[in-house]
């Protein structure tokens, strides 16, 4: 699984092992 972010003009691909290391983060994205 694969969650894609819009930064701006740029697409920014975050794996889900990454919001998995960073938990916070992760929530804070999944809530918005």
């Amino acid at each position: 699984m694969i969650t894609y972010l819009d930064r701006g003009n740029t697409l920014e691909v975050i794996s889900l092992d990454s919001l998995r290391a960073n938990q916070g983060i992760g929530s804070a994205l999944l809530q918005s």
